[in-house]
């Protein structure tokens, strides 16, 4: 439980510095955070941040922004674009089932600026993912 807490305050100080006029922190933030969206489990992470409450709402902005942009991005399964390369990253089985059954909760209780994100992700999911993988939606 305490490393699950470290990694959030982590997280929650990287979307933080990403926001910073300081050049430097924020590349460095912006680092950690691409390097984050190609991670496992990264968008549950991500979502149990955007569930605090108690988080500061620039950085619960920049998490749903974070957040929308991964299932953007490494949702669908992509092929390679050199023959004989390694596909690309993208989110795994397991994961997807655990923001499909948290995403429509978490839209629904988040404020106002954070449901714009997770709404337009849900959009994203639901294209992907409804009826097959997804007819609970």
């Amino acid at each position: 439980m305490g490393d699950d807490a470290a990694r959030l305050q982590q997280l929650s100080a990287c979307l933080a510095q990403s926001l910073s006029p300081d050049a430097t922190l924020r590349t460095q933030a912006e680092g950690f955070l691409q390097a984050g969206t190609t991670s496992p489990g990264f968008s549950i992470l991500l979502m149990r941040l955007l569930a605090t409450e108690t988080a500061e709402a620039q950085v619960r902005q920049s998490a749903a922004v974070t957040f929308k942009n991964l299932v953007k991005t490494h949702w669908v399964a992509k092929e390679a674009d050199v023959v004989g390369a390694a596909a690309p990253y993208h989110v795994g089985d397991a994961e997807k089932e655990q923001v499909r059954g948290l995403i429509v909760g978490l839209m629904l209780s988040a404020p106002r600026l954070v449901q714009a994100q997770l709404s337009e992700a849900l959009s994203i999911v639901s294209a992907a993912d409804f009826p097959e993988r997804w007819p609970q939606l």
